[in-house]
């Protein structure tokens, strides 16, 4: 998999941090049936139209295979990941990480995949070291406003998906979140046509509905199917393997303004 940066955009190493590198990516969204048949295409670089930039000069033979390459829906998945490198005790530029690790640093990442799952590509990554001195200083940070916080990188890999989606017309992009990424800011930034979020619930959330809570009015909800998920044994709790009965259901809220600041 090829990683190619924006044109007129470098990525940039990290403050303080060597050799780790951080930056926007493009990667190659619609080419998941370029991938699948081996078609070797050039792509121009000065188009202002993306799909044209990536796809204009390719000839696969045929109209709707062309066509396809637009339209199937993309799953972009961004996680925060940890790099714990107390071994290395001589690297230099290297801060504080959690559960005893104070000698690593933090990375940010969006990996775009296809409906099946096949990888395509990173879309964004950034990386940053937290320092010593704000060790202790949780409640603090809890006052600040988002642009200050670590969480700001929520918004910034939705934003990057909105910026994404005007090159992507015909593509139907969905961004993934864990519970980290349930940020009312995040869910407050600009939405538009073509690009959904799939976030796992963190917060009870007040929404307007009877049950005035989200999880009371979703549990309130018809379920219309079960699905069985395999849960893999755990070594650190030492439970068996098992299978679990998940109910699905679905309906639609609205969230009311956050009164926690």
């Amino acid at each position: 998999m090829t990683l190619r940066f924006p044109h007129n955009s470098a990525p940039q190493a990290s403050s303080g941090l060597k050799g780790v590198v951080s930056g926007v990516g493009r990667c190659w969204l619609c080419m998941m049936t370029v991938h699948e048949r081996g078609i070797n295409l050039t792509a121009r670089t000065q188009s202002n139209d993306w799909a044209d930039d990536e796809f204009g000069e390719a000839d696969f033979g045929d109209a709707r295979l062309t066509q396809r390459l637009a339209v199937l829906a993309r799953k972009i998945s961004q996680d925060t990941s940890e790099f714990n490198l107390t071994h290395l005790p001589a690297t230099e530029g290297l801060g504080l990480g959690t559960g005893g690790n104070r000698h690593g640093f933090m990375i940010h990442s969006q990996l775009a995949v296809s409906p099946e799952g096949l990888p395509l590509g990173v879309l964004g990554m950034k990386t940053w070291v937290r320092a010593a001195e704000e060790s202790g200083k949780r409640t603090k940070r809890k006052k600040l406003p988002i642009a200050d916080k670590e969480s700001v990188k929520w918004r910034a890999g939705h934003e990057r998906l909105v910026a994404l989606e005007a090159h992507c017309k015909d593509t139907h992009i969905v961004g993934i979140s864990d519970r980290e990424g349930d940020i009312y800011d995040v869910f407050m930034a600009q939405r538009i046509e073509g690009v959904d979020s799939l976030v796992r619930a963190a917060w009870n959330r007040r929404v307007e509905h009877e049950e005035q809570y989200l999880w009371q009015t979703v549990l309130g909800t018809p379920v219309p199917g079960e699905t069985d998920l395999l849960v893999p044994a755990s070594a650190n709790t030492r439970k068996p393997a098992r299978t679990a009965r998940l109910a699905l259901r679905c309906t639609k809220v609205r969230l009311r303004a956050c009164i926690c600041g």
